[in-house]
Order: C-alpha cells, then structure tokens, then sequence
C-alpha cells in the first residue's frame, strides 16, 4: 500500500481516538465530593514492651482533613492527617510522633458512622542533639569512644536529628482493638467517636536528617551506633527524667529493622458533639376538619372473555371532617378495547358516610392485547382527587 493511501487512513484512525476519549471523558468522572473533617481532642499511644512510658503529651489535637463521595469513598492528601506529639521539651527537646507518608484512602459509611483508612506512616523520634550532648557531658558521661564516625558530623546536624521507623502499613479503623478503643462517629463526624490505629513491628529503620547536601543519612550512621550509646548511658541515667539507657532494656536492638515492641496502638478520640440534632418532621394536615375523601374499587384484578362485561364496584368514603359536596366517580378505560358510562355522581357524603357506585365494562370482541389497565377516579367540590387503578386480563 503506497504512503499516499496509508496518510489518509492513519488521520482518520487518530481522528476516531480523538471523538472517543472526548465522548468517554465525562462518563468516567468521579462521583461529587464535597469536605470531610474530624478533630480530635484526647489522644492515647500505648507501646507494648515499654510500660509507663515517662513522655508529656506535648499536643493531644489531631485533625483529620480531605473530601468524600457520594458514595462514601474518602481521600485524605498528604498533610491532611496532623498526629498529636508526645516527648519533654526540659532540659532536651525529644519528641516523638507518627507520620503519615503520602495520601490516605478509605470508606465513611454515615449510616452506621464506621471510618476506615489505609495508608503508609512511620514513627519518628526527634531530638536536639547539641542540647542533649551538653547534657549528657554535665553529668559527667564520656560517649566519645561510643560516637565513632558520628563525632564528625555532629557539627553539620544542628538542632535537629529525626529518626524513625518507616514505612508501615496502618489502618485507621472506627473498630475498637486489644490496646485501643475505637468508635464509630454514629453522629457524623461533627459528633464524638475514636479512630484507633495498633501494630507490632515497626517498619524498616529509616531518618529524616541529612547532612552534606544530602549525601550523607546520618539516621544509618546512628543506627549502627545506638547499641552502644545506650549501654555508655547506662541503666538509671536519667536525661530529663528518662532514663535513655534503662528504658528500653529488655528489647532486642541489634536489628533495628522491624523492630518488635510487642502490642502497641493509638486511640484519637473526639469527645465533643457538635452535630446539628434531627429535628422528626410531623406531617400537618393542613384544615384537620375539611372533606376528605377515601376510594376502594373491587375486584382488585380480573379475568374475562372478549365480548362480556365486567362488574365493578367503586366505594366512597368520607374520612374527612366536613361533608363533601358534588362527589363523582369516573373510570378510564382503553377505547379502543372497552365501552363504560365514564362517569357516575355520587352527591353529596357526610362525615364518617360511604357511598358506593357500579360500573359495567364491556371487552370489544376485537380487543387486541392480553391485559388493560383500568383507572377509577373521585372527584368533589372540595378538590379532593383520589385514583385507583386495578387490571383486567382478556382470555
């Protein structure tokens, strides 16, 4: 095939691609989203092998922020999900958080108030590493032989050293677990309810702080070191009322890589309610005492030969508080396949009174369907307008 053949086909191929992803493009839009947000104002950390753990809750509000569906498909961006701090700020800065690494989904369902979301998080601990060296050198402790290629870089950190265990995979879950206490937000999530969050092993050694243009992770280097920083600090030396080296004592620290604290979770609970209450709404009869006007047609179904007639009887009843006045009954049925007196008055019905009216339907012989449906209808001065429909099978 020559070039001047395929030219034209290729354009009207590309031309075609082009007319579908235009045409599908609305069709696969998202459903509508509209802003999901919880703040919670208790927060709970419990680590499994590390009793009474001897931390200030530095920042006990967490705020959980995003969009929902229609559907209730929730999305959380990254920095959408701000945890609460626990650490000592004297005589050193520590502090420890969890971190969510990137973006979060899950499901809100507002019927029975459940939430859950999943994501990548990691926990993090952050320290002044000058503050604490001054510290530990006025006690009088010399952790220069424990330092080793650390000592060099000491003077690129700063104030700042932040290391941690990441990333993990977590479930945020309405779901109350062993260490945690969750619950669902069955007031909306302007109402109280728990999120709670519980793993074992932590994720894979990991730091934030880099020194020399980022070549250099300092968080490895500590990480081949901590083993023996904590045995230079000692059991009972305490930094601030921590005791560095016996806290973790008991806990197997040559492999810092999914390191197993045993059972351990957060519980963020939203204690206030703020939700807007549902008010029932009564419906009101707008006049109690006016006419009003009750219709019941019999037999509800039927079967007939094409050529008879058929019976019905339509009944009127007043349940209403006053008489209504200049009362008709009328039926609509198909002309093509049926004959019937279209309307019957009925007069006047008091209160509490029924009136009843028959109407004879006769089938043509040249009815063509199966089945009709037959319409009855009252009428009054009052305006009430009632209907009831039954159906009619033809044989």
């Amino acid at each position: 095939m020559s070039f001047s053949r395929i030219a034209p086909l290729a354009g009207m191929l590309a031309a075609v691609f082009l007319f579908l992803i235009l045409a599908l493009g609305p069709k696969v839009a998202t459903a509508a989203e509209t802003p999901f947000k919880i703040q919670f104002d208790q927060s709970k950390l419990q680590i499994g092998a590390i009793n009474d753990l001897p931390l200030d809750t530095l920042s006990t509000k967490a705020t959980l922020e995003g969009t929902v569906s229609n559907t209730g498909y929730v999305q959380i961006p990254a920095g959408g999900f701000k945890l609460p701090e626990v650490g000592i700020t004297d005589p050193v800065t520590i502090k420890a958080y969890m971190g969510i690494n990137g973006p979060m989904t899950g499901r809100f369902d507002p019927a029975t108030g459940s939430l859950e979301l999943n994501g990548k998080a990691g926990v993090w601990v952050s320290l002044n590493p000058t503050q604490l060296l001054d510290l530990v050198g006025g006690l009088g402790i010399d952790l220069t032989g424990q330092l080793g290629a650390l000592g060099p870089l000491l003077g690129f950190l700063g104030n700042d050293l932040t290391c941690g265990f990441s990333p993990m995979d977590v479930k945020f879950s309405t779901a109350a677990g062993a260490t945690t206490s969750g619950a669902p937000f069955t007031k909306g999530t302007a109402g109280p309810g728990a999120l709670s969050v519980e793993w074992s092993k932590l994720g894979p050694f990991a730091g934030k702080t880099k020194v020399l243009g980022g070549f250099i992770d300092v968080c490895t280097t500590v990480k081949s070191l901590l083993p023996g920083l904590l045995s230079g600090l000692g059991g009972g030396t305490a930094v601030g009322g921590v005791d560095l080296g016996g806290l973790l004592s008991g806990i197997d620290l040559s492999n810092l890589d999914n390191l197993d604290l045993g059972p351990s979770g957060m519980t963020l609970t939203r204690s206030v309610d703020e939700s807007v209450p549902v008010v029932p709404v009564v419906p009101v009869d707008p006049d109690p005492k006016a006419a009003k006007l009750q219709l019941s047609v019999s037999p509800k179904n039927h079967k007939a030969k094409a050529g008879s007639n058929v019976n019905y009887v339509a009944k009127v009843k007043n349940v209403g508080g006053t008489a209504a006045t200049s009362v008709k009954v009328c039926v609509k049925a198909p002309k093509k396949a049926t004959s019937v007196k279209r309307c019957q008055d009925a007069g006047s019905v008091a209160p509490g009174a029924a009136k009843t009216r028959r109407f004879s339907v006769k089938i043509k012989k040249n009815a063509s369907k199966r089945s009709y449906r037959i319409g009855f209808e009252v009428r009054s001065s009052s305006g009430s307008n009632t209907k009831a429909g039954i159906g009619l099978r033809v044989r």
